[in-house]
């Protein structure tokens, strides 16, 4: 039987911590417990020594200067240049690549597919092999699709993209980046490549099912960590918001939430915890910072924890709360969702978004319209028994390792079908 050979791929995976380059171990480690080879692709951009990250193979351009700053502050990490000049030189970048976009150079794309090429020969990929993509990003996959038609049929290896609603809609260039990607994908399946997509979130894959008029997988990612069930009577009654903090995961909105479960909670009978926002973050307001730490029931933690002090936040939290910007997360998941549900935690989250598709789906939580009915279903379920709250946290964990084992295998068939 020929060896089944898997390119596992990501361009967004450059910082020394986040959930892309957690989401790589993962599939990983999957893949290999079904006895396929597997290489891991990543930018040089990600640095040396991050543990479980050794053997990945830095290979790939980064695409995304200017936007998401990754090679111009992170060599030293945590050390983080200075404010202005990081701002400077992220002008500097998206001047540079928008410019050249306008002038019909199209500079990063043409980068990227070099790129594509380069590592095609150098790892001798071909027409029985798998690239596989966890987190798409628009100038990874694109590319990599424009790059396949110029080659030989029998040099094409099969693609699939996990659509994450992140990095699929931003490009340098003018107009809707996420739908000239989708119309790529299509052009490239006329043509003969064999390209598949999936979606992180129930509602992101209803809607890339309309738009592109085909099935599109669901596909979670692999549960994190072992099930532990929360001691419920223990008090105070912990909330947690784990992340770092940021204006689209609501952490603007915490001092209002905070104030809300004032009303429900006496003093001492809960504490909210969250991670910090970055100083060097364009949102950072020191008076914000100051309002947060005068509240008595919130914890407001460093903005860079190991994985083991977000582990703990896991473990020591009855309720996450997740409140995401409805604009930014309508199709998008959560990576903290999907760690919590493998921890075995509830979830209050607001409705309109992708994270709410997969609460429902899953019944692990309550979706709520805003912060005082957020802070309404936080005491609803504090009431609830441990009984209760073991059996729907279980559960929901088994629905979910459900779908990822029967949505992975049909990937995979699909993927190496008649090839080994």
């Amino acid at each position: 039987m020929t060896s089944r050979r898997a390119f596992v791929a990501d361009h967004m995976a450059v910082l020394p911590y986040g959930h892309n380059v957690e989401a790589l171990r993962l599939f990983e480690a999957e893949l290999r417990s079904r006895d396929i080879d597997v290489t891991t692709l990543v930018c040089a951009a990600l640095p040396k020594g991050i543990e479980g990250a050794e053997d990945y193979a830095r290979v790939l351009t980064y695409p995304y200067n200017g936007h998401v700053e990754a090679i111009r502050k992170y060599r030293d990490f945590p050390k983080v240049a200075g404010n202005k000049i990081s701002k400077l030189r992220r002008l500097r970048d998206k001047a540079l690549w928008m410019g050249a976009d306008a002038a019909g150079l199209d500079g990063m794309g043409r980068r990227v597919r070099a790129n594509w090429l380069e590592v095609i020969k150098r790892y001798g990929i071909t027409g029985t092999d798998w690239i596989f993509m966890p987190s798409v990003d628009h100038y990874g996959l694109l590319c990599l699709m424009q790059v396949l038609q110029t080659l030989p049929a029998d040099r094409r290896p099969s693609v699939h993209g996990r659509m994450i609603g992140v990095m699929e809609s931003f490009s340098y260039a003018r107009g809707a980046a996420r739908t000239r990607l989708l119309t790529a994908v299509r052009d490239a399946q006329k043509a003969g490549v064999r390209v598949s997509l999936s979606a992180e979130t129930p509602v992101y894959q209803d809607y890339l099912t309309s738009v592109l008029r085909q099935d599109v997988g669901y596909l979670t990612y692999p549960c994190i960590a072992p099930y532990k069930p929360i001691d419920w009577g223990r008090r105070p009654f912990q909330l947690t918001s784990p992340g770092q903090g940021r204006a689209d995961k609501g952490y603007f909105g915490l001092a209002a939430i905070s104030d809300a479960l004032k009303v429900h909670f006496k003093r001492g009978q809960v504490m909210l915890s969250t991670q910090g926002m970055r100083k060097d973050d364009t949102y950072f307001s020191r008076a914000y910072e100051a309002r947060l730490a005068a509240k008595i029931d919130l914890n407001v933690r460093a903005a860079r924890l190991s994985s083991d002090e977000i582990n703990a936040m896991y473990r020591h939290a009855h309720v996450l709360v997740l409140p995401y910007a409805r604009d930014i997360y309508a199709l998008r998941g959560s990576a903290v969702y999907q760690e919590g549900l493998a921890h075995g935690r509830l979830v209050v989250t607001y409705d309109g978004t992708g994270v709410a598709s997969m609460v429902k789906r899953y019944g692990n939580g309550v979706c709520v319209k805003d912060d005082r009915a957020l802070a309404e279903a936080v005491h609803q379920l504090s009431q609830r028994p441990a009984a209760w709250v073991h059996d729907v946290t279980r559960r929901a964990r088994d629905a979910y390792e459900a779908d990822f084992a029967t949505s992975f295998d049909a990937v995979l068939d699909a993927a190496f079908k008649g090839r080994g």
